[in-house]
């Protein structure tokens, strides 16, 4: 498998599960987090832990699209934020909801970096995670 079809599939995941997640953040918005066990917490947080883990394997660039280096260290970062503000989603959900949306947006943005690199063939990979 090429890196590019790795990178394409790595995408497709977050998307996914970022759909899937903004369909619960909805429903725990509309019941003022009511129906927010412990059970659905830790579900929650070990879906985050897994969306972290394909983030942080995005390949480190060498040489290459330097909006994507600097794209890949933002979303790293504000995915950072994600998960620290799910540490106290009971006390401050509307905290985490704002660092969620942001995520959300840059994500975006990244994403397109991903996809240009992915199709230069001046890039030069450090890691391939």
């Amino acid at each position: 498998m090429q890196i590019n079809e790795l990178i394409e599939k790595q995408i497709t995941i977050v998307d996914n599960i970022i759909s899937s997640l903004n369909g619960i953040f909805s429903l725990l918005s509309e019941t003022n987090n009511s129906i927010l066990n412990q059970t659905m917490y830790s579900t929650i947080e070990e879906i985050l832990k897994f969306i972290e883990i394909i983030i942080n394997s995005f390949p480190d660039l060498l040489i290459g699209d330097t909006i994507y280096i600097k794209d890949r260290k933002i979303i790293i970062n504000l995915y950072e934020n994600v998960l620290n503000s799910w540490k106290s989603f009971f006390v401050f959900p509307e905290e985490f909801l704002k660092h969620w949306g942001i995520f959300k947006t840059e994500w975006n943005n990244t994403k397109s970096s991903l996809i240009r690199i992915d199709k230069n063939v001046r890039t030069i990979y450090l890691s391939l995670n």
